[in-house]
Formats: structure tokens, sequence, C-alpha cells
């Protein structure tokens, strides 16, 4: 038997250091909890640890938290109400189940504000973020399911120290959740606590046990007697530390349907059904044509000032970026505020018409459903309207609705084309954009006003473009 002398053996140094950290018996052999998720359970060392790994390029998976309607529930309550497959609890909270920070459900944003000492966890179309907790920048622009929570734990595979907060030096029951650096995989941490034998984590623990199974950035959750973990089939698998379920304000659910979209996935080419046609998003502001398995070159919405969107009337398509906040807001009827203070017709299909501006000294004012002209100040904006004065004479211009869709081009034999000149900018569109901003050939009745309409929309578009790419670092 071969002796090893400890300066030798930096491996086994190593594993001691490990141990220090966050003593765990051995890993309990992985089970497939469901399509696309795999649990694992430790318990020794005063640790009685649950891990859930989720693939979110798994077909069929997608993340579902709380909409504020569904605020002050049980983790299995809400589970079984959405028909997740696996739930924790969220955010830290307050009277009144207020979540301690930023929250959004479906794309609606309530909860608390984002302070210097809370993260917003965001996810949206091919995206999941965990900023550092110093940061004060809201959810993420993409962002359409958030839950917040602090301590950060690790900032980009660096373990982020908090020895002055008892919350993290004090063992407790602890909910984390962790993020790969490729952002394809989800960890999810729950430990028990509070009972004789089990001493719970402290945060560097948790950030420790999270770094070794593979997380790049991870935040901690709400804890205590709030730590639970549900399973779709089998209920709650851990020990809540108050003997019971708590009723906590919001909730991280994952829907596994064994098939279909994976929204949060961040790759940007989607596998195309291997028979039949449908058109896809490849990304936030791409929507492409698949025919028979293969990806046609995908069409720019952003040109048009627009989003991919996924829930159009008709499917698959560009929305106005003026008039839904996300891929998967619905479009609705409504009246908006452009950047440049004009007020702008949303159409329930996506699209948009019936661009005006306001008279002199008079600026556009949003309350989330209608836009009025008013002097600045007198109504709250709600929607980003512009707070600058317009002069009608120089803005009031006519745009033309659309007549001709030219979405997908059909030729028999041969697979549906999107009108990519028209998508990339390339043939000037003089008709509004219907049913998929950017998806609509040019009205055969221009006008000189209409393309002049085309132009400051153009220009709105880039200085739009440009604002989302500084926001997401491009």
């Amino acid at each position: 038997m071969k002796l090893c002398v400890w300066a030798r053996c930096p491996s086994v140094l190593l594993a001691a250091a490990v141990l220090l950290v966050h003593p765990v018996a051995a890993w309990s052999q992985p089970i497939d909890w469901f399509p696309g998720g795999r649990y694992e359970h430790a318990v020794g060392f005063g640790q009685d640890v649950h891990l859930v790994t989720i693939d979110l390029c798994a077909p069929g998976v997608s993340v579902r938290t709380t909409d504020a309607g569904e605020r002050g529930q049980t983790v299995s309550s809400f589970g079984r109400a959405v028909g997740a497959a696996m739930a924790v609890n969220g955010d830290f909270f307050a009277p009144g189940y207020n979540p301690d920070g930023p929250a959004m459900g479906n794309g609606h944003l309530w909860g608390g504000d984002d302070h210097a000492y809370v993260t917003p966890l965001s996810f949206g179309l091919h995206g999941v973020h965990i900023p550092h907790h110093a940061l004060t920048e809201g959810p993420a622009p993409f962002a359409t399911q958030v839950i917040s929570g602090h301590p950060t734990l690790l900032d980009h595979g660096v373990t982020v120290g908090n020895p002055d907060d008892p919350l993290c030096t004090n063992g407790n029951p602890r909910t984390a959740i962790g993020i790969t650096a490729d952002h394809r995989t989800l960890l999810v941490l729950v430990a028990d606590g509070r009972r004789p034998g089990v001493n719970g984590m402290t945060c560097d623990m948790a950030a420790a046990l999270l770094r070794d199974h593979g997380a790049y950035d991870a935040v901690n959750l709400d804890g205590g007697g709030s730590a639970t973990l549900y399973h779709g089939f089998l209920g709650v698998v851990n020990r809540p530390s108050d003997g019971r379920e708590r009723v906590v304000a919001n909730h991280l659910a994952i829907l596994a349907t064994g098939s279909g979209e994976a929204p949060q996935c961040p790759v940007r080419e989607p596998r195309c059904p291997v028979t039949g046609r449908s058109l896809v998003c490849t990304d936030r502001t791409h929507v492409a044509a698949c025919f028979e398995g293969v990806l046609s070159p995908p069409g720019d919405c952003a040109a048009y000032g627009a989003l991919c969107s996924t829930v159009l009337p008709t499917g698959v398509g560009c929305a106005s970026v003026f008039c839904v906040s996300g891929p998967t807001d619905p479009p609705r009827d409504h009246e908006a505020c452009l950047p440049d203070g004009r007020i702008l017709h949303c159409l329930a299909s996506g699209g948009a018409d019936n661009l005006r501006a306001c008279s002199a000294g008079a600026v556009c004012q949003s309350d989330g459903s209608s836009a009025v002209c008013a002097p600045p100040g007198t109504v709250t904006p709600r929607d980003g309207g512009a707070d600058v004065p317009m002069d009608a004479r120089n803005l009031d211009v006519p745009i033309d609705r659309p007549t001709e869709d030219a979405r997908v081009t059909d030729v028999p034999g041969r697979p549906p084309v999107i009108d990519a000149a028209v998508m990339a900018g390339d043939v000037a569109p003089t008709s509004m954009l219907d049913g998929g901003c950017g998806c609509r050939t040019a009205s055969a009745r221009s006008s000189a006003a209409g393309g002049f309409g085309w132009m400051a929309l153009f220009a709105l578009a880039a200085q739009r473009r440009r604002r989302l790419e500084r926001l997401r670092g491009v």
C-alpha cells in the first residue's frame, strides 16, 4: 500500500477542505424525478440536503413563478395549482405576503424594489439571469418570471462572502438556486435544519456545495421554516422546521411535460419539428420558418422595433416592442406612448397603427391602458412614455394600413420562406406592420407622408434597439 504524504497529495487536501466547508455524507444515487430533472439526497455530518438538477433545454421544461393574485400559498398548494413537477419557496417577505424585492409571474411585475441587498432572479425567453445583489438594475429586460433573494452566493464562479450577516453565518434551513455558466442547467438546493442532529447550512456551505455541482452564479432564497421542496407526485419531500408547511409570498415551480418548447433554454437555433412547417423564435428578436426539420434563415424583427412573440393570435411572429413588454406578453388593443412623445394605437394582433402627435405644449402620457395628450405631469406614465413636448405640425403624419400578408411565401413543393428582404429592412415598406410587425409587404397605396412616418419609426426602432443592446451588454 502506497502511503500519501499530505504535502504531495493535493487531492487529499482539497477533499479535506471541502469537507470542512460543507460536510455531508455521500450523495444518494441520482433519481430521474421528472423529464429533465434529477434528484439527489445526502444525510450525515449534521446535514440533510436535497438537490435537484434541471435541464432547461429538456423538451417541455419551463419555469413558472407566482403572480400577484397567487401570493400567500404553501409551496404544495401553488405546485398543485400550476401542475408543477417540482416547486420551492421564493422571496423573503413582509406582512401581507409582500416580497422583499421584485417579483413577476407571467410577465406581470409586482413585489418590492430592487435595493442593494436583493437579487432579482430573472427567467425569460432564452434567458436566465442572477445578478450580484449590489446591482440595482431590476429584472432583466427579457424577464417574464422573477423571484428575488439575498444574498448572492456565487458570482461568476466566485464565492461572495457575507461575514456580517447572521442570516448567512448561522446554520439554518436553506433554499438556494444556482445556474451553470452555459445557463442550460438550473440547480435547486433545499437544506433542512433546526432539529436534533441536523444543523442547517451557512451561506458559504451552500455556495461551496452548489459550485461543486457546477453552479456559476447562485443566490440564497428565504429559508428557515419557509424552506420547502415539493414534488408533483411525492408531495413535500423535505422536513420543514415548523413541523408543517409555511404559507409564503411566492414560489418557483418547474413544469415538465416531456415534450414541446423549453422557453428558458439559451439555445439560439431551436430544433425544428421533423415533419410539417412552423415558425419559431430563434432569439428575442429573430423569427424563422421550419420546414420538414430544416430551419430557414431568420428574419429580424428588431429592424422594425419589434420582438419575436410566441403568443400572437396567429402563433409565432413579430410584435411591436412599443406595445408588448416581452415575448410572452399577449398583445392587446390599447394606446401607448412612443419614446419621442407620440401616441401609437396597439392592436390585439401584435401590430400597431394610427400614429399621432400631441399639439405643442402637450405630451403623450399613459396610464397603462390608454394614452392622452396632456400637460406634463398630469398623468402618471406606466409604459415608458416620454415627457417631451412635440409639435404636431411636424409629426402628425398618416401611416397606411396593411393590404397583403407576406409572413410566409408558399411555393408548391418548396419550403416556406419569410420575406427576408422586408424583414431585414432592405426593402422599406410603407404600410404599418400588423399582426407581425415586420411580416407585411408594402401597401400598394403608399404616400410621401406614409414614407415619412416609416422613416420616423425606423429611427425609433434603431434607438430602441441600441438601448436594448446596451442593457444586454452587447
